[in-house]
């Protein structure tokens, strides 16, 4: 009969005879034991096989959950599975089973949900037989409490024991293991926006996605939160596992549909190869999770392979945060002032807080070398408050001291804005500690900072500047906003960003961006501030254009406290 007639009656009903004889025979013939449940899990029928390696024949156990998961620490294991055969249906694993005699056997195990239903297995297929040695197990074998219940796959206690059997094992000369560490990129993102169901169904897509990318002797574990674990074992060269890495970034490229949505997701991946990059299970997973920050530092969804330097980078970075931290209570920043000018007449109107680092040993060290480290470490909260409750102190006695006109800008970072809750007390609490008046106050953040969190941004500047506080948007231009959000923030200025100003009026390319940010910012009503102004001529291209205020070297860097009062002292009119 051709494949593409459709058959008579009495044809399919010879292929449906004969399709049952067929599995009639696989079930009494197997070697392997095969029992039929109901969704209750109520033993309704088993194959000959099952009496054979259990002992059991006509007074086998009534329930298949009493009979797999027989001994007590397999309770929370059992839970954890019938949850998992609702969500994903199939389940494999290890499992200890009480036979006729009331010994425990280790049983291999995979359990199949075969109704049709979503949320219930409907009738449950199990085929198992006696796990009789352990190299048998693999990474996708779970034992008690050692399975993650969201993703079924096993978790970091268990995928730590597999690796350090592996490297006991000592491989062959000729032949390579290697552990890469996974971390999902802003995978918080998808809990906060869409919840932790959506998150959790994510979890278990990308998990498969993991599965598809390795072999049947190697391993994958959830390690964490956003984190997982592959353990690659008899690779014959370096090549092998950076092939698997690019496989697993490619399988992560396109979009997975969790409900009617299409999540894009991206990773960063660690590399390290035993026995190169590690004599034991810490070392090596030390070193691969190394080269995972260095992936996410090198711009996420990529790959790194470990190399010493790493260590050595990892080592400098904890000696400096011990002595940041240290810093602090040492008294060992300052903050250095850099004077805002007025163009049209060139009157200092302000200046911006600008902290230093005065560390032991190494002299006055600048922001860029410290700042991301404290923004990492969380330390940039405390640093902020202190270097506005300094400036603001400062600022308010010149005030006092004949300059009333004098305004204060401070940087706000991405930690203090979106993820310090009491960011407003913080800020009202110092401006009433020191005097200064919140009209007196400009607090700045990078574009990148209020775009990464609009909503998060707008509801934190909303309240900021209903206490009367300015608002400036820093480094405009050089990120990705949206003038569609732009709109919704409560700002008062916005700085051209130095990259801008550098090249005029040299460069078309500049004059048209920065005649642009000048036009944008009239619409808006915002003032506008320039940034790295070192040359008269950028200075009377400005000034011609309308451009409000302006810093930079062309009138002075940054300086401490003292020499800024001596320029005030010498007059308020600074001449470039």
């Amino acid at each position: 009969m051709s494949l593409r007639q459709v058959p008579s009656t009495s044809d399919a009903n010879d292929i449906v005879h004969r399709w049952r004889r067929l599995t009639a025979a696989i079930f009494s013939h197997s070697h392997e034991a095969i029992v039929l449940a109901d969704e209750t899990g109520k033993i309704q029928e088993v194959n000959p096989a099952f009496g054979q390696i259990t002992g059991f024949t006509d007074d086998a156990p009534a329930s298949l959950g009493a009979f797999l998961f027989a001994h007590p620490n397999d309770a929370n294991l059992g839970r954890q599975v019938w949850q998992h055969l609702k969500n994903d249906r199939l389940w494999e694993g290890v499992c200890s089973a009480r036979i006729s005699t009331g010994e425990l056997r280790r049983l291999k195990i995979k359990l199949l949900a075969t109704g049709q239903g979503k949320n219930e297995p409907g009738g449950i297929l199990a085929i198992f037989h006696v796990l009789r040695q352990e190299s048998e197990t693999t990474d996708l074998l779970l034992i008690p409490n050692h399975i993650d219940a969201i993703t079924g796959l096993p978790n970091r206690i268990y995928f730590n024991q597999i690796l350090a059997r592996c490297i006991s094992a000592n491989p062959a000369p000729d032949q390579l293991s290697a552990l890469l560490v996974l971390n999902l990129d802003n995978f918080k993102n998808v809990n906060n926006y869409l919840g932790p169901s959506r998150g959790d169904q994510l979890l278990r897509q990308i998990a498969r996605r993991l599965m598809t990318c390795v072999r049947s002797q190697d391993g994958v574990a959830r390690l964490g939160d956003d984190e997982f674990g592959l353990l690659l074992r008899g690779l014959k060269d370096v090549d092998s596992a950076i092939m698997t890495a690019r496989r697993l970034l490619l399988a992560l490229s396109d979009p997975v549909q969790v409900g009617e949505r299409d999540i894009f997701i991206s990773a960063s991946v660690g590399l390290a190869l035993y026995p190169d990059h590690g004599d034991n299970a810490e070392r090596l997973t030390r070193n691969a999770n190394l080269a995972m920050r260095q992936a996410k530092k090198a711009g996420r969804h990529n790959f790194e392979l470990y190399s010493p330097d790493m260590t050595v980078q990892s080592e400098d970075r904890l000696a400096l945060e011990s002595e940041l931290r240290r810093a602090l209570g040492q008294n060992q920043f300052v903050v250095h002032y850099q004077p805002l000018v007025e163009l049209q007449n060139g009157q200092v109107v302000g200046m911006e807080a600008l902290v230093r680092w005065n560390r032991n040993g190494h002299g006055l060290v600048y922001p860029d070398q410290f700042i991301s480290l404290a923004e990492e470490t969380g330390l940039i909260v405390p640093i902020g408050e202190w270097v506005l409750s300094q400036a603001s102190r400062q600022t308010q006695r010149w005030r006092n001291d004949g300059w009333p006109h004098l305004r204060l800008a401070v940087n706000l970072s991405a930690r203090q804005l979106l993820w310090q809750h009491d960011i407003v007390d913080m800020v009202e609490s110092v401006l009433a500690d020191t005097g200064l008046p919140p009209s007196a106050l400009e607090l700045e953040m990078t574009e990148s900072v209020v775009m990464h969190n609009v909503e998060g941004a707008v509801m934190a500047m909303t309240k900021l500047s209903e206490m009367g506080v300015r608002l400036s948007l820093d480094d405009f231009g050089t990120g990705y906003s949206s003038l569609n959000y732009l709109k919704r923030f409560p700002l008062d200025t916005l700085k051209i960003d130095r990259s801008f100003t550098r090249d005029i009026p040299d460069d078309p390319d500049g004059v048209a961006i920065v005649e642009g940010i000048l036009a944008l910012a009239r619409s808006l009503n915002l003032q506008v501030v320039a940034e790295g102004v070192e040359r008269i001529e950028q200075y009377e291209f400005l000034r011609q254009r309308g451009c409000e205020m302006m810093q930079g070297y062309l009138f002075s860097r940054p300086v401490p406290a003292k020499q800024f009062e001596t320029l005030l002292q010498q007059g308020l009119e600074l001449k470039p």
